[in-house]
């Protein structure tokens, strides 16, 4: 619905069966991408031949945006794990908490609206 990948669900699952929130995180982060990666396929696919898309698109993957975010990305994570191990346990799981507060209020405003 929003793209943002399955960390909204496997980190809450995985910190209620007593994962540590860092690993949960990064746990997360690896499910993401085995999500991702068929994602991308499939809407590869579905949108084969669909009329007016932006140029360098296949299907529904835009593939100038795919060039510009995976090195942002790759460059990035690193940057994040390195924060989320700084940052206080507890302050981890309230952040993430608000994510997923603003994240969830983002589905009902669009749901809704």
């Amino acid at each position: 619905m929003m793209g943002i990948g399955g960390g909204t669900l496997c980190v809450p699952i995985l910190t209620t069966f007593g994962f540590d929130i860092r690993k949960a995180v990064g746990t997360a982060s690896s499910i993401g991408f085995l999500i991702s990666a068929p994602a991308v396929v499939g809407y590869m696919l579905a949108g084969w031949g669909t009329a007016d898309l932006p140029p360098a698109s296949v299907g529904y993957v835009n593939l100038i945006g795919f060039i510009l975010i995976v090195p942002v990305t790759a460059f990035c994570a690193p940057h994040g794990a390195k924060l989320a191990h700084k940052i206080p346990k507890d302050m981890l799981k309230l952040l993430f908490g608000l994510f997923l507060l603003i994240t969830s209020l983002r589905m009902f405003w669009s749901f809704f609206a």
